[in-house]
């Protein structure tokens, strides 16, 4: 309906033909333009002989803050992660097996001691690893002291 109102003037070939966008815009060469890092060693560079370009100017600017600005956060659960941007150490903090809810949700344990939060990593860890299986939590019973071993469907089917 609104294409009608307008009239004729934007039916035709050069009009319905797409403009680029501002982001995009080609050079006069007819190329479009290629964005790289400012940090010589580094292969987003173009002084790398396998260069790979960003598609924008806010895509080298968060590789740069990511890649080559110094690592000021860290997580103080861990000990292990360095961080430079601090949106990534909130989600870093999110997962880490350190953070209040980590661990807790980690409930997919291996025999070597690693957790993870999902079933499907923990049998990719299973395949990659010979001897390794999965782990047996103990849960202790307050009211009369009994240790009971809760043996859950992941050991039954790595039996079968």
């Amino acid at each position: 309906m609104h294409m009608r109102a307008l009239g004729n003037q934007y039916k035709t070939p050069e009009a319905l033909a797409k403009k680029p966008e501002n982001g995009s815009e080609v050079k006069k060469s007819g190329r479009k333009p290629r964005f790289s890092c400012p940090y010589g060693g580094c292969n987003r560079s173009k002084k790398h002989d396998k260069f790979r370009p960003f598609k924008s100017v806010i895509c080298v600017r968060n590789h740069f803050k990511r890649s080559h600005c110094p690592k000021r956060y860290g997580c103080n659960k861990c000990h292990k992660k360095k961080i430079s941007v601090l949106a990534d150490l909130k989600s870093h903090l999110k997962h880490c097996a350190g953070s209040s809810g980590g661990e807790e949700s980690k409930k997919w344990k291996c025999s070597c001691g690693n957790s993870f939060c999902r079933k499907d990593k923990l049998f990719r860890r299973l395949s990659l690893f010979e001897g390794h299986m999965p782990a047996v939590a103990v849960e202790e019973e307050e009211d009369d002291g009994f240790h009971a071993r809760s043996v859950g469907s992941i050991i039954t089917l790595i039996i079968l």
